[in-house]
């Protein structure tokens, strides 16, 4: 294992700790110790996302490009309080959402990132919609009608942070029913 492939382990253990921190402070009844632990945990998330950016510039890698795509939407699709995530930098939301659009016009996106981006799409278009990625855009609106029941049994969530929990809770959804 690389230095990287290291680093981003050891960031998806922060990231769960940090979702253990955020599952406690639900419980937190003086509104002032919920922000102020809040905030730290949105500080915590922030560091976390520039260390996937900083992976995914030096090293191409497209395990911190899916954390990142994966953070920034989710960030945007649920409620900041219940989940404690920042507003990430728009410079960097922007930066990002250009290298996927490039990644995708030179066809280098794997199956599992298609899957997921069509599912993000389905769920919050207005949130591509943000954005000049017009290759990108195309192909999720072509492809934009999921089924409820996504077969992600291909894929493994393990160990892949605030991402893999995602993942992982969804795919219960679905087998459940």
């Amino acid at each position: 294992m690389n230095s990287f492939t290291n680093k981003i382990i050891k960031l998806a253990e922060v990231e769960n700790n940090l979702i253990i921190k955020n599952e406690e402070i639900s419980k937190e009844r003086e509104i002032r110790k919920f922000q102020e632990i809040q905030a730290k945990i949105k500080k915590e998330y922030n560091n976390i996302y520039e260390e996937y950016l900083e992976i995914f510039k030096s090293e191409s890698d497209f395990e911190a490009l899916k954390r990142l795509i994966f953070l920034q939407w989710y960030a945007q699709a649920e409620p900041p309080n219940l989940i404690s995530l920042p507003n990430f930098s728009n410079v960097y939301q922007n930066e990002i959402m250009q290298s996927l659009e490039s990644l995708f016009k030179l066809k280098k996106i794997d199956n599992e990132f298609k899957l997921m981006l069509r599912w993000y799409y389905s769920n919050t278009d207005w949130y591509f919609r943000l954005y000049r990625i017009p290759f990108l855009q195309k192909y999720l609106e072509e492809n934009k009608d999921i089924p409820f029941e996504i077969n992600t049994g291909n894929f493994k969530f393990d160990k892949r942070g605030l991402m893999g929990i995602y993942w992982n809770s969804l795919n219960r959804k679905i087998k459940d029913n």
